[in-house]
């Protein structure tokens, strides 16, 4: 419970008065403290993103009018579900019997009362809340500049491990709460993420579009946001790791107005119980969002017709300064309708995700459906434009987005595969809708054009993907990632000639692509230019000594090159 410092008129600090104390009869020590030890300290402790510390009784006192007021406005403890719209698990909230004896003391005047009746204060093993992790991986250090827009900053740390482990939890620690507005954590088991971030100083990268390899695990939840508790995985859900794998973690940060030193680190905890079932992360998101200025209920909506029977299990939303109200609803094959969140009062600061008290059961059929609704007018004192002003979907904190998702378990195990295309296939036509809408708001949007131009190929839809492709390449001529995409529907398509052409020029202007390279030898070879190719390939080896597939190929080519037949 994170509380915000309030300037009350007429704050003054009076004595206790014997009186009242008596007809209340409550006090710190034996009445207030176990609440804020259950519901408050895991983030009011040196160290965590409150602004300050809430273990004992001088600092609590000093704070007491801000306690009562943001206790029973219900902005604290931070938690944004409502009641009875899916039942959720460990709800951060205090009951009105609660409430009342914060203020009942307040009214007091704060009296500490016997110290003996304090409870054993809650224990954070070095700052872990989950206690001592299995292994700790720190990352490297970062420094965010004083000034500027937000930053996403990507870093890579090789995880040391001998033997695959199986992962019952993940925590996180920002090491700078105060500029980590949220975290993803991700792996990558194939280096190119470390690999790109080894060619930047100091190392790492920026952005939101890291490599494909980085992925967060096994349908896995695993964002942080201030006042998010850890938790561990159901029983049978843990993930594998396996030795050689790298962490990834992407990390949003807000400029402070000074020079900010980021020291994160990652902790694992361990079990040998295998896993029995495989989550899937099922995310309904709307790209195409176009907020007006003063406009004050702008309705984004999208939806997703379960193909399998499956439990859900967790569920979290995302949007920005502009979101307003977030709902989310099963709508079953007999019509039947079942709330599954509700967040009447969106705040940004707190996003978050949820475990439900039981995992829910929702049969083939079943219609899921996301409904936000967002405020871009003066009177949403969120809104971070004055005045308001157009706001459209993007990366950036003044930017919107919307996503609501869930975590969700097949009922039968060997549905897994049937889920994950029929989700990959709904997803293609999310985006495609989306990259459409972008080139109708903006034709000069290159990237828009390639993205476009990529998911149509994915598709099967090669010609309509290439015209795309060279419309971004002519509004950009000097992005390698576009000739790459050209070069590979041409291979779908069997034109090997002018795959080459493109490799050739992706190559050029991404002489780091090891992807490129190897493709490039893959087309010289099979047009007969053997010595190219062999040199394309150790390239592509020099670059990512895992490719093993570059390796076979530069094998098979040198030993064309060196047959008395050639």
């Amino acid at each position: 419970m994170i509380l915000v410092m309030l300037t009350l008129a007429g704050r003054d600090s009076a004595a206790a008065d014997p009186g009242i104390a008596a007809r209340t009869n409550v006090t710190y020590s034996r009445d207030v403290a176990p609440i804020l030890n259950r519901q408050c300290v895991v983030c009011h402790r040196s160290g965590q993103s409150a602004p300050f510390a809430l273990t004992r009784y001088e600092e609590v006192r000093k704070h007491a009018q801000d306690i009562g007021t943001v206790t029973a406005s219900r902005y604290m403890p931070p938690w944004l579900p409502e009641k009875g719209y899916g039942k959720l698990a460990n709800e951060r909230r205090l009951t009105e019997e609660e409430i009342d004896r914060i203020q009942r003391w307040i009214e007091a005047g704060a009296p500490e009362g016997n110290p003996t009746d304090l409870p054993p204060a809650p224990q954070f093993p070095d700052g872990w809340v989950l206690g001592p992790p299995d292994l700790i991986v720190d990352l490297p250090e970062y420094t965010l500049s004083a000034e500027g827009k937000d930053v996403y900053r990507n870093l890579v740390a090789p995880i040391p491990l001998k033997e695959r482990r199986y992962v019952r939890a993940v925590e996180f620690q920002p090491g700078n709460p105060r500029v980590v507005h949220h975290a993803y954590v991700q792996i990558d088991e194939t280096r190119q993420s470390r690999r790109r971030a080894e060619r930047e100083k100091p190392a790492g990268f920026d952005g939101m579009d890291g490599p494909e390899s980085a992925v967060m695990p096994g349908g896995q939840l695993l964002g942080w946001q201030p006042g998010k508790i850890p938790s561990e995985s159901p029983y049978g859900l843990a993930w594998g790791l396996r030795p050689g794998t790298d962490l990834v973690l992407q990390m949003h940060l807000n400029p402070s107005g000074k020079p900010e030193t980021v020291r994160p680190r990652v902790g694992f905890y361990f079990t040998e119980q295998r896993p029995t079932n495989s989550p899937f992360r099922l995310r309904l998101t709307v790209l195409a969002l176009d907020i007006p200025p003063g406009v004050s209920n702008y309705v984004a909506e999208e939806s997703y017709t379960l193909p399998i029977d499956a439990y859900f299990v967790r569920v979290g939303s995302h949007a920005h300064y502009l979101g307003k109200e977030m709902r989310g609803t099963a709508t079953l094959p007999d019509g039947r309708r079942e709330e599954l969140f509700w967040i009447r009062d969106w705040d940004f600061k707190w996003q978050g995700d949820y475990a439900y008290e039981t995992p829910m059961l929702f049969p083939k059929g079943t219609r899921i459906a996301m409904r936000f609704t967002y405020d871009n007018t003066t009177n949403n004192v969120r809104n971070p434009n004055h005045p308001p002003r157009r706001v459209k979907f993007g990366p950036e904190s003044k930017d919107e987005m919307g996503s609501l998702y869930f975590q969700i378990v097949p009922k039968t195990p060997s549905d897994y595969p049937i889920l994950s295309r029929d989700y990959a296939q709904y997803f293609l036509g999310v985006s495609l809708e989306s990259f459409r809408w972008r080139i109708r708001d903006n034709p000069q949007d290159a990237k828009a054009h390639k993205r476009l131009g990529r998911a149509l190929g994915y598709s099967g839809k090669i010609a309509e993907g290439l015209a795309e492709l060279a419309e971004s390449l002519r509004l950009d001529p000097t992005d390698g990632e576009t000739y790459f995409d050209i070069g590979i529907l041409n291979l779908q398509s069997e034109k090997i000639s002018e795959a080459y052409e493109a490799f050739q020029k992706a190559t050029r202007l991404n002489p780091h692509d090891s992807d490129a390279f190897g493709s490039l030898g893959i087309c010289a070879g099979q047009l007969g230019k053997l010595e190219e190719a062999r040199v394309a390939f150790q390239t592509a080896v020099q670059l990512n000594p895992d490719d093993t597939r570059a390796r076979h190929y530069l094998t098979e080519v040198e030993r064309l090159l060196q047959s008395p037949a050639k």
